[in-house]
């Protein structure tokens, strides 16, 4: 029960959205601007009007339309069974929310109320809309006005918003209160009056009571006052505190904390009593909490929940829970709440559109897996809350692109969410298509992940083959000419490129390449850098980049050799002039092969996809090439002594960033220009990355 389903029609950012089927816990998360504060602003809006409190209406998203509307559907089932309950017939209360509720004209059974008592109407739902036109006057599609107070009792609204907090002053928990109405205070009355009648040592109270009436005028208690006051002449004092402690001696955060648990606990107690379905909408409760602190909030919420709706027998109660929405930029939260309320939770994602307009997507968030569930901490929640997510392989690429020189340069990088994907089974229950949110993301992949560089038994010959890797990238000839089959249902410019780019592409797949003596270069065709390129436009609608041999040799490469060599001497401490000086007199030994040795070194791939381990295996290589490493390597950087985390990385990109400012300002040509021409593969790379950061 409670609310089932709420539509939003051109009002504020929304050009219509539906969020449906919410469920005890449910979070609403996105950027800043994306709309979230609006979906509470229409809701508080909606719930002011059922009380005709008189406020400003809320713009129109639109004004081309005469008019908005928020609809909300009401989940009615088990006041239904209530009030229809033959125990329950006399009870003027239920008769008068039958009346409300389930009159004839809103029952798809045309009998009358009182041949509906023992037997539940037909209908679990009821569908209120409140139309709000560009004039600012508003109006229900039901104009029956006891209806809108019953709601209002059912189905009673409660806001927490922690940037307004009293935090030192509790008294908003007293209007919580009534509106949740412990006991019904119109019997409390009549009893307190009998009481008053037969009990003489109370008629000197009665006595004062009439005295004090006909000295003075008093406004007549609301129902909801009435309660509050019996609650407080009941309670040891109208003061609140918490495990002792007055609220002025305790820290924001704490109070903070303990406020959001005690409403949470009231709700849940109070009104598991009751006929209600109470709405509990919190937001940013992660404010002044520790982060250790939010996950606690979901956890001790959890175990309230649980002692509250469990028997001593272990039974669950049939009485519906409050819903909680949840408001919060914290993955601390999300992650608790994925965890603690597996199958009880929904995250709707808000963003924004092309037209500025605000979408909301349900998220798959109800994973099923519990080894997977047991392993997800903050970092895969976070990504819940991305603008752009880029999925890499190993802590190399993830130290390359959190680089703090490397944002500064480029902006859009700090909006990038890089995350170390080396489980495949991990990653792809984390992408946004996956977990149905609108974040656009990027998968990075070495270049052995789609190729395969082989030997054939039979003719002794090097041939390169299409290969898939797990479920998220593919290269085999099956998906390519599925590609191509669909290039040919259409005429148009884009349709023909592609069909002349699938079918180029498929005759490359197992053809034959020829090696250099050495195994680390490919002669022919004279570069596979064309094939990267065909291969990366191909992969684009996996979302998938494939780098050319591995992010190493982004950075290691041909045309970045003079800040390379110059980086090794300076930080390094290696004699270059002398290894380039043999180079030079070699008639062995180039420059290229020079960077495809470092590339090894360096923990990376050689053209022909060669790491050290293989390059170390006699069959790959001759004597002259393993004495000519060996002695690189004394001369330069031994590979054992580099580790993949060793920071490297980071001081080369440092180094170079900082060369090529210099070298922007000497020559006065803009610094992305100059990037662009030492690490042409690295750059196409970040502009991939500017789109949706």
């Amino acid at each position: 029960m409670g609310i089932k389903r709420i539509k939003i029609s051109n009002l504020l950012s929304f050009k219509l959205i539906e969020i449906n089927d919410l469920l005890t816990i449910n979070c609403t998360l996105g950027r800043n601007n994306a709309g979230k504060s609006n979906i509470f602003k229409l809701i508080n809006f909606y719930y002011k009007a059922l009380e005709e409190e008189r406020c400003l209406s809320p713009e129109l998203n639109s004004n081309y339309d005469s008019a908005g509307f928020i609809e909300i559907t009401f989940d009615t089932t088990y006041i239904n069974k209530l009030v229809h309950a033959q125990k329950n017939h006399k009870n003027k209360y239920f008769a008068k929310v039958r009346r409300a509720l389930f009159s004839p004209k809103r029952c798809k059974n045309t009998l009358n109320n009182f041949f509906l008592l023992g037997k539940k109407a037909e209908n679990d739902e009821l569908v209120l809309k409140l139309t709000i036109k560009n004039d600012g006057t508003h109006y229900f599609s039901d104009d029956d006005r006891e209806l809108r107070k019953v709601l209002l009792d059912i189905f009673p609204l409660f806001e927490i918003d922690s940037r307004h907090l009293d935090l030192h002053n509790w008294n908003e928990l007293w209007h919580f209160l009534g509106k949740l109405r412990p006991f019904n205070a119109v019997d409390f009355q009549n009893e307190l009056n009998e009481m008053l009648e037969d009990n003489d040592l109370l008629k000197t109270y009665k006595k004062n009571i009439e005295e004090v009436n006909k000295l003075s005028n008093t406004i007549k208690y609301s129902y909801k006052d009435k309660i509050v006051n019996y609650l407080k002449v009941g309670l040891s004092g109208d003061k609140f505190e918490f495990e002792g402690f007055e609220l002025s001696k305790t820290s924001d955060g704490t109070n903070s904390y303990n406020h959001i648990i005690t409403v949470c606990r009231l709700v849940s107690y109070l009104s598991k009593r009751t006929y209600q379905t109470p709405i509990v909408y919190i937001d940013e409760p992660e404010l002044g909490l520790h982060p250790k602190m939010n996950e606690r909030l979901i956890h001790d919420l959890s175990e309230i929940l649980e002692k509250c709706y469990t028997t001593a027998s272990g039974s669950v109660l049939s009485s519906p829970r409050p819903k909680f929405i949840f408001s919060t930029h914290s993955p601390n939260i999300v992650k608790q709440v994925i965890k603690n309320f597996s199958r009880d939770h929904r995250i709707f994602h808000f963003s924004k559109s092309t037209d500025h307009c605000t979408k909301v997507s349900s998220a798959n968030s109800n994973y099923s897996d519990k080894n997977f569930l047991c392993n997800f901490s903050d970092n895969e929640a976070r990504l819940f809350f991305s603008s752009f997510i880029f999925f890499v392989e190993g802590e190399t690429e993830k130290e390359l692109f959190e680089n703090d020189s490397l944002a500064r340069k480029f902006p859009h990088l700090i909006g990038v969410d890089v995350y170390q994907a080396s489980d495949e089974s991990v990653s792809k229950r984390i992408t946004p298509d996956f977990v149905n949110t609108d974040v656009p993301y990027r998968f990075l992949f070495d270049a052995d992940k789609g190729i395969n560089i082989y030997k054939s038994g039979k003719t002794q010959k090097h041939h390169l083959k299409y290969k898939r890797y797990g479920s998220t990238l593919d290269l085999t000839p099956e998906v390519i000419k599925r590609q191509k089959n669909k290039s040919c249902l259409g005429f148009s410019k884009k349709n023909r490129e592609l069909n002349y780019l699938t079918r180029n592409f498929l005759e490359f797949n197992d053809k034959e390449i020829l090696l250099s003596e050495l195994h680390l270069k490919v002669l022919r065709p004279n570069s596979l850098i064309p094939f990267y390129k065909d291969a990366n436009i191909l992969l684009a609608k996996q979302n998938c980049i494939l780098v050319s041999t591995t992010i190493e040799g982004s950075l290691i490469n041909l045309d970045a050799r003079e800040i390379f060599y110059s980086w090794l001497s300076t930080v390094r401490g290696v004699d270059m002039e002398a290894v380039l000086t043999k180079i030079n007199k070699s008639k062995y030994f180039d420059d290229d092969d020079l960077i495809q040795y470092f590339r090894i070194i360096f923990n990376g791939k050689s053209e022909t996809l060669i790491n050290y381990k293989n390059f170390k295996k006699r069959k790959l290589n001759n004597a002259r090439s393993t004495k000519f490493m060996n002695w690189l390597e004394k001369c330069t950087v031994r590979h054992s002594d580099l580790g993949k985390t060793d920071g490297w990385v980071t001081s080369f990109l440092d180094y170079s960033i900082n060369y090529i400012e210099k070298k922007s300002l000497e020559e006065k040509v803009h610094f992305s220009k100059l990037f662009s021409n030492y690490f042409k593969e690295l750059y196409g790379i970040i502009t991939q990355l500017r789109y949706g950061s």
